[in-house]
């Protein structure tokens, strides 16, 4: 019987395979061309062997904030946190700081969250910072690495977006990060409404243990 990571991990693979990579640094991450030519095997999910017989090491990937004119756009992370607390604080933010739209993420452990406004490291740092209910560690260590991540797993799907009531961002917002997500999420409600037209970004690689 096949179980339910293989049935994921099929799905995840589908997802991906009209995603193209293009490796520019060998060391660092890899750097996506949404425009370019695909090399698949190259995010896919990988499982090795640990020495404890209880104990897997899974590598995966993520994608990074950062884009290709050093800007960032907004990843939240809130793990095992009520929808409706995870409402409530994106859309105080979203007005405070009047942002575009925020797209949210279900998980396993709970929900993530998406803004392709386009900022400044540290008024990035300032909005997660103060987003009521955002993992502290997530925001703390992706300040300290000048990026902030969202990890990829098949798991993940936008559940829904999250409209601005009185007005649309001024910011500029990242096409690169656009046409990832349209094409890994595949949710028909993406949208992007000032595009940059810049098409690189960066995935990266991490270990994550599993018992």
């Amino acid at each position: 019987m096949v179980n339910q990571y293989q049935l994921l991990k099929k799905q995840y693979l589908m997802l991906i395979k009209n995603i193209i990579i293009l490796i520019k640094e060998p060391i660092g991450g890899i750097h996506l061309n949404t425009l370019g030519e695909i090399k698949q095997e190259e995010i896919l999910i990988q499982e090795q062997e640990d020495l404890s017989p209880r104990t897997r090491t899974r590598n995966e990937f993520c994608i990074s904030s950062v884009c290709e004119d050093e800007y960032h756009i907004l990843f939240w992370d809130f793990d095992m946190i009520d929808k409706h607390y995870v409402l409530r604080s994106l859309s105080q933010v979203q007005h405070f700081h009047e942002l575009g739209d925020i797209y949210i993420v279900k998980s396993r452990h709970g929900f993530n969250a998406i803004c392709l406004d386009k900022l400044f490291l540290n008024e990035a740092y300032n909005i997660l910072f103060y987003s009521r209910w955002n993992d502290f560690n997530h925001v703390r260590i992706g300040f300290k690495s000048d990026s902030w991540a969202l990890r990829l797993s098949p798991d993940k799907k936008i559940i829904m977006r999250l409209t601005p009531t009185d007005k649309c961002s001024f910011r500029k917002q990242s096409t690169a990060h656009y046409e990832f997500f349209k094409k890994y999420f595949d949710f028909k409600g993406l949208r992007i409404t000032n595009p940059d037209d810049l098409v690189d970004i960066q995935l990266e690689s991490y270990k994550q243990n599993k018992v």
